[in-house]
Order: structure tokens, then C-alpha cells, then sequence
């Protein structure tokens, strides 16, 4: 999997994805989802705030048992 810039692409469909800030160096699992009064769609924080990314991924998927 590679980094995929916000200025690229937007993720095509809702769901958690792993996402990188340049400005912070840090790596989030965020949710992409549109806003509720907007159609806009947005990536957003565990907290409900909404989160500025500068890459996103898809998640890997989960281990097997």
C-alpha cells in the first residue's frame, strides 16, 4: 500500500482509513464521512472534530486467528 495525497484523491466510499499529517508527523485511523449539513465529504476524529490529513490509506486488513 502507498500514501495517497488529499490533493490526488479522496477515498471513494465512508469508512476508517489510516491517515498521515506532514504538519504533525503523525499517523491517525480517521473516518471519512460526509457532514450532516453539508454534502461535503470530510475526514473525522474520534472526537467528532474534523481532521485536515495531508495522505490516507486504506486500513490493512485485520489479523487472522
Amino acid at each position: 500500500m502507498e500514501w495517497i495525497s488529499v490533493k490526488d484523491k479522496s477515498p471513494d466510499k465512508k469508512g476508517y482509513y489510516l491517515c498521515f499529517s506532514i504538519k504533525w508527523k503523525k499517523i491517525h485511523v480517521l473516518r471519512f464521512d460526509e457532514w450532516a449539513k453539508n454534502t461535503r465529504k470530510r475526514f473525522w476524529g474520534f472526537s467528532g472534530s474534523e481532521t485536515f490529513p495531508s495522505h490516507w490509506m486504506p486500513l490493512p486488513p485485520p489479523p487472522k486467528e
